[in-house]
């Protein structure tokens, strides 16, 4: 009985250190996932400093802020979008290096070591996250973990 109390104590251990390296892996990747654009979302903080004159211009909007898929890994990412052909179009050429330098409660901060982009400070919110866009006047723009991943 002593070897299968040692069985069931060397079981239970291979547990918990793998519910604690898989809350460690959480924690060091962040944004690990696929992430899809929101339109809705993104569509509103837009309209808070735009004025769109239709509601076929609001159309147009929404599904140009909800095309875009992001695909997050702990030191990498790539985009595509869906651009009306059978297979996505790439955003990104491959994936591109990404490194989270600063973890916050409600903030994640990202470098692009490529220079692809200015560095990113994210704001969660649930299983989403936004980033403050200046282009087209300053807006938010909103990405959704997607739930099968």
């Amino acid at each position: 009985t002593r070897l299968s109390d040692n069985r069931n104590h060397t079981g239970l251990t291979l547990v918990l250190l793998r519910a604690t390296s898989t809350g460690l892996a959480a924690e060091a990747c962040p944004l690990h996932g696929l992430y899809r654009a929101n339109g809705e979302l993104t569509l509103h903080s837009y309209e808070q400093s735009h004025v769109l004159q239709s509601q076929e211009e609001r159309h147009d909007w929404k599904n140009m802020f909800s095309a875009l898929t992001m695909e997050w890994r702990c030191d990498r990412f790539r985009a595509w979008t869906d651009c009306g052909e059978p297979a996505p179009c790439p955003v990104t050429d491959g994936w591109q290096t990404a490194a989270v330098t600063e973890i916050h409660p409600g903030e994640i901060r990202v470098h692009f070591p490529s220079g692809l982009d200015d560095d990113w400070r994210l704001q969660t919110e649930g299983d989403c996250y936004r980033v403050e866009r200046e282009s087209r006047g300053p807006y938010w723009e909103y990405f959704c973990r997607l739930a099968s991943e």
